[in-house]
């Protein structure tokens, strides 16, 4: 009897030791915390730490809840007492976009999973996002613990966005800093985000997320809408916007560099100073491999039917025309000149203001970045100072 009660304590304490982290041990009375970034989420946005089962990955129903205290997207969920120690953390709220230097206009929700026997710091980004469908497909699908799938799902992600280096785990990472986890993660989040509005870029994760689940992404219309954004998009704007939050910016715009090249061909070029045209975009060839050629400032042109281009700062931004609005010779947005409407009939459209002349919509007064349409008297007025900025949708 003695042998058999030795040996089964001794079983025991194997069991309890020999498992890893791997093992469901469960959690009691933790404090998780972090910091919840697209850009930031600003203070009362809604952090949940749910439990998940250990050999599928889905949800309890257990959940603890906590708040967002300030507008770094900083965070702190006490006394998490869980039968499981593999969770998902979820954040709900509005927050500060780097692309456009604003607050968003709608909340977004977004998503990390973690293993929180060994840690009690757990940041929610894009990245832990994005990985997510794909580290329950290999935890629950094909039976992975739940290390090597996030590992492995980091990998695949980077690999994707051809980003090379030595990077951290996901829920470590922070847009703000100066090491090259925080240079990819921004530059992931700037590139996902791109010129989307709230819905628009909620739709994308959706998507992106859905895609990767087996490894890969595969919707070529996604991958080139990204790509073709970034290979235009002012990367000094966006810095900006970013350094005005009074944070330290990553050395981000390298990244974003490396993805438009890998993903559209063009990580190499043999003649210094050669020129192309590509899909609306002329490129130059750098000793460093084709680069955005620079344009003047505020001049004008259509990349296609639907999509006005100018340039500030020599860079050229796109600005998708709006419902029913063509670019025209001018490489502004404009109705077509069979557009009918009624005499008279006066409206602003795309901080224009237009008026119905012989049946054909004609733009009376275009105003200025700085200024806003007035429909009423058809005047350009002036914003207030505040609101003052060069674009909204770069």
């Amino acid at each position: 009897m003695k042998k058999i009660a030795l040996s089964t304590a001794l079983l025991l304490v194997m069991l309890s030791f020999g498992c890893g982290s791997d093992s469901n041990s469960g959690v009691t009375n933790k404090t998780v915390s972090g910091v919840s970034q697209k850009g930031p989420f600003v203070m009362g946005s809604t952090v949940t730490v749910q439990e998940l089962q250990r050999n599928s990955l889905a949800q309890t129903g257990a959940s603890f809840v906590g708040k967002i205290s300030n507008d770094q997207g900083e965070f702190s969920v006490s006394s998490v007492t869980l039968a499981s120690q593999y969770v998902m953390l979820k954040v709900d709220g509005y927050y500060r976009n780097e692309v456009t230097g604003t607050k968003s206009n709608s909340p977004i929700t977004m998503t990390a999973l973690a293993d929180i026997s060994d840690r009690d710091h757990v940041n929610i980004n894009l990245f832990t996002h994005l990985e997510n469908d794909r580290v329950t497909h290999l935890v629950a699908s094909e039976g992975m613990k739940f290390d090597q799938a996030k590992k492995q799902a980091r990998e695949e992600l980077l690999r994707y966005f051809g980003f090379t280096g030595n990077f951290g785990s996901t829920e470590d990472m922070n847009i703000f800093g100066k090491d090259a986890n925080a240079a990819a993660l921004l530059a992931m989040s700037i590139i996902v985000q791109s010129n989307l509005v709230e819905a628009e870029f909620t739709e994308r994760m959706a998507r992106f997320a859905s895609d990767f689940a087996d490894g890969s992404v595969d919707n070529q219309e996604l991958t080139n809408q990204m790509a073709m954004w970034a290979i235009s998009a002012n990367m000094n704007d966006i810095r900006r916007n970013i350094e005005n939050w009074g944070e330290q910016v990553p050395d981000f715009e390298p990244y974003v560099q490396s993805f438009w090249r890998s993903k559209l061909g063009l990580s190499s070029c043999s003649t210094v100073g050669e020129t192309q045209d590509y899909q609306g975009v002329e490129l130059i060839c750098t000793e460093n491999g084709w680069e955005a050629k620079p344009c003047s400032d505020w001049e004008r042109k259509c990349r296609d039917e639907h999509t006005s281009m100018w340039c500030k700062e020599g860079k050229w931004v796109m600005d998708a025309c709006g419902e029913d609005l063509i670019c025209n010779e001018l490489g502004k947005c404009d109705y077509p000149t069979t557009a009918v409407c009624d005499d008279g009939a006066r409206k602003c459209v795309d901080n224009r203001f237009i008026k119905c002349y012989d049946g054909v919509w004609t733009t009376v007064n275009e105003c200025a970045p700085n200024e806003f349409c007035n429909s009423e008297t058809g005047a350009c007025d002036m914003q207030p100072i505040e609101q003052q900025t060069w674009s909204k949708r770069l």
